[in-house]
């Protein structure tokens, strides 16, 4: 299979291994660094891939693609720093080199797909992470931590 592609690997990537530096001589390879902001790169991409395996943190160009109605493809290490991710509703997602390649394969030769994946990102990005969801959770919270303290302060007897 012949894909007409260009690979855009944005970030810091001097901090790549020097054993992969020959990559960097590939013609579908474009080592651009970092981009800020991050969404022309991003909105001129068929599609989003985040490999990365760190079972640690969320990550945030996800949410960003989710923001812009990106397709994803991601490593399922993605899926304990982001609770709303649904493998095959708003991302790709695998564990291993060769299924992720066969989701990038399946996103490139099924538009429709994209689509839906791009609309279900945003989605999710609308019902989880808008500055308004934010905003409306970090305000329960706050009041409910006030509530707390005044609950407390009233268990205290002072004599």
């Amino acid at each position: 299979m012949s894909l007409d592609m260009r690979s855009a690997i944005v970030g810091n990537n001097h901090l790549m291994p020097k054993e992969f530096d020959f990559l960097r001589k590939h013609p579908l390879l474009d080592f651009v660094g970092p981009k800020y902001p991050a969404e022309t790169e991003f909105l001129s991409a068929d599609v989003i891939f985040v490999p990365v395996p760190a079972e640690t943190g969320s990550r945030v160009r996800i949410i960003q693609a989710f923001s812009l109605g990106c397709p994803v493809v991601g490593h399922d290490a993605n899926q304990l720093g982001i609770a709303e991710i649904l493998d095959g509703g708003n991302i790709l997602l695998s564990g291993t080199s060769s299924g992720l390649v066969d989701k990038l394969f399946a996103l490139y030769s099924d538009p429709e797909l994209a689509k839906r994946l791009g609309a279900s990102g945003r989605k999710t990005y609308e019902a989880a992470y808008t500055p308004k969801y934010a905003s409306e959770v970090m305000e329960y919270w706050i009041q409910e931590a006030v509530e707390r303290f005044k609950a407390e302060q009233q268990r205290i007897v002072i004599r």
